[in-house]
Protein backbone atom coordinates (compact mmCIF):
# COMPACT_ATOMS: atom_id res chain seq x y z
CA UNK A 1 0.00 0.00 0.00
CA UNK A 2 0.99 3.52 -0.24
CA UNK A 3 0.43 5.14 2.80
CA UNK A 4 1.66 8.43 1.22
CA UNK A 5 -1.36 9.20 -0.64
CA UNK A 6 -4.87 9.80 0.61
CA UNK A 7 -7.12 6.56 0.67
CA UNK A 8 -9.21 7.63 -2.22
CA UNK A 9 -6.37 7.77 -4.66
CA UNK A 10 -4.76 4.52 -3.59
CA UNK A 11 -4.20 2.46 -6.42
CA UNK A 12 -6.39 -1.15 -6.07
CA UNK A 13 -7.68 -3.39 -8.72
CA UNK A 14 -11.19 -2.26 -8.92
CA UNK A 15 -13.98 -5.05 -7.08
CA UNK A 16 -16.38 -6.54 -9.31
CA UNK A 17 -19.53 -8.38 -8.64
CA UNK A 18 -19.66 -12.06 -9.01
CA UNK A 19 -21.42 -11.74 -12.24
CA UNK A 20 -19.01 -9.42 -13.52
CA UNK A 21 -16.16 -12.08 -12.22
CA UNK A 22 -17.70 -14.95 -14.08
CA UNK A 23 -18.48 -13.22 -17.17
CA UNK A 24 -14.96 -11.97 -17.61
CA UNK A 25 -13.12 -15.44 -16.57
CA UNK A 26 -16.26 -16.53 -19.60
CA UNK A 27 -14.29 -14.13 -21.95
CA UNK A 28 -11.37 -14.80 -21.53
CA UNK A 29 -12.02 -18.48 -21.60
CA UNK A 30 -13.83 -18.14 -24.85
CA UNK A 31 -11.15 -15.77 -26.35
CA UNK A 32 -8.28 -18.12 -25.15
CA UNK A 33 -9.73 -20.93 -26.71
CA UNK A 34 -10.49 -19.07 -30.32
CA UNK A 35 -6.93 -18.00 -30.55
CA UNK A 36 -5.60 -21.77 -29.70
CA UNK A 37 -7.97 -22.98 -32.10
CA UNK A 38 -6.66 -19.83 -34.84
CA UNK A 39 -3.27 -21.08 -34.15
CA UNK A 40 -3.42 -24.45 -34.42
CA UNK A 41 -5.29 -23.81 -38.02
CA UNK A 42 -2.34 -21.97 -38.81
CA UNK A 43 0.42 -24.19 -38.05
CA UNK A 44 -1.67 -27.12 -39.51
CA UNK A 45 -2.03 -25.52 -42.99
CA UNK A 46 1.65 -24.64 -43.25
CA UNK A 47 3.15 -27.84 -41.71
CA UNK A 48 0.35 -30.37 -43.08
CA UNK A 49 1.12 -30.31 -46.65
CA UNK A 50 5.05 -30.66 -45.74
CA UNK A 51 4.70 -33.54 -43.82
CA UNK A 52 2.25 -35.52 -46.04
CA UNK A 53 3.35 -34.41 -49.59
CA UNK A 54 6.60 -36.99 -49.14
CA UNK A 55 4.53 -39.98 -47.35
CA UNK A 56 1.36 -39.63 -50.44
CA UNK A 57 2.03 -40.75 -53.62
CA UNK A 58 -0.67 -39.49 -56.08
CA UNK A 59 -0.50 -40.51 -59.55
CA UNK A 60 -1.93 -36.91 -61.35
CA UNK A 61 -2.45 -38.43 -64.95
CA UNK A 62 -4.57 -40.91 -63.95
CA UNK A 63 -6.84 -38.23 -61.96
CA UNK A 64 -6.72 -35.77 -64.37
CA UNK A 65 -9.40 -37.20 -66.85
CA UNK A 66 -12.24 -36.98 -64.32
CA UNK A 67 -11.63 -33.12 -63.31
CA UNK A 68 -13.44 -30.83 -65.04
CA UNK A 69 -12.36 -29.00 -67.74
CA UNK A 70 -11.34 -25.43 -65.69
CA UNK A 71 -9.40 -28.19 -63.78
CA UNK A 72 -6.61 -28.77 -66.64
CA UNK A 73 -3.33 -26.85 -66.28
CA UNK A 74 -3.44 -26.34 -62.35
CA UNK A 75 -1.82 -29.54 -61.39
CA UNK A 76 2.59 -29.77 -61.40
CA UNK A 77 3.33 -33.89 -62.31
CA UNK A 78 6.06 -35.01 -59.61
CA UNK A 79 9.32 -36.68 -59.89
CA UNK A 80 9.76 -35.55 -63.42
CA UNK A 81 13.70 -34.45 -64.70
CA UNK A 82 12.75 -31.02 -66.48
CA UNK A 83 15.06 -28.65 -65.54
CA UNK A 84 16.13 -26.23 -68.05
CA UNK A 85 17.95 -23.67 -65.98
CA UNK A 86 21.35 -22.75 -65.53
CA UNK A 87 23.92 -25.43 -66.82
CA UNK A 88 21.12 -27.30 -68.27
CA UNK A 89 19.90 -24.81 -70.43
CA UNK A 90 18.86 -25.73 -73.50
CA UNK A 91 21.26 -24.13 -76.34
CA UNK A 92 19.12 -23.17 -78.90
CA UNK A 93 17.04 -21.02 -76.63
CA UNK A 94 20.43 -18.72 -76.50
CA UNK A 95 19.34 -17.13 -79.51
CA UNK A 96 18.04 -14.21 -77.42
CA UNK A 97 20.35 -11.53 -76.32
CA UNK A 98 20.72 -8.77 -73.54
CA UNK A 99 21.52 -5.53 -73.80
CA UNK A 100 22.07 -2.72 -71.26
CA UNK A 101 22.98 0.11 -73.09
CA UNK A 102 20.23 2.26 -74.02
CA UNK A 103 20.22 5.08 -76.90
CA UNK A 104 19.48 8.66 -75.45
CA UNK A 105 17.27 9.40 -78.01
CA UNK A 106 14.74 6.91 -76.88
CA UNK A 107 14.58 9.26 -73.79
CA UNK A 108 14.33 11.85 -76.00
CA UNK A 109 10.82 14.44 -75.19
CA UNK A 110 11.95 16.22 -78.77
CA UNK A 111 9.59 15.06 -81.48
Amino acid sequence: MLFWLKPNRQISPPIYSLKQARLRKRMIRKYASLYCAVLLGFVVMIAAPAAVGSMKNVDIASVLPDLPDIATGLFQPRHQDNNDTGSNTVRSWTTYSWTTKTSISTWSTKA
